[in-house]
């Protein structure tokens, strides 16, 4: 997996899944987009938060593939943003816990002995 940073020509920064199709495509899977949070006060600091792109359509799933010319850039992010983008959007990112004698559920999660009914 290759965590790339898009900026589009419409001014959008993505970050996700990158490939290149071909000579003139290129494709994102599971985008989300970078948004910048500005500071409130002189003393607070500025922030970024990464939201899902376009949740509402099959973007999430299958991915978006852009001409090259609506690409500005493609780059590598920054250690801690693609470390944050792992671990919330992509499921090589969860940390399941490990406890002695417990079991996953169907669900994926992991309950101790102890508070099995």
């Amino acid at each position: 997996m290759t965590v790339k940073l898009i900026r589009l020509i419409s001014g959008e920064e993505l970050i996700g899944e990158v490939t290149f199709v071909g000579n003139s495509e290129v494709k994102i899977e599971k985008p989300a987009i970078v948004i910048i949070q500005r500071a409130q006060t002189a003393t607070d600091r500025m922030g970024i938060a990464l939201v899902g792109w376009m949740p509402y359509t099959s973007a999430e799933k299958s991915g978006v593939t852009f001409d090259k010319s609506h690409v500005l850039f493609v780059t590598d992010p920054e250690a801690s943003l693609a470390a944050s983008y792992k671990e919330r959007f992509t499921a090589t990112g969860l940390v399941v816990p490990q406890l002695p004698g417990a079991a996953p559920t169907k669900s994926g999660l992991v309950i101790p002995n102890s508070f099995k009914a």
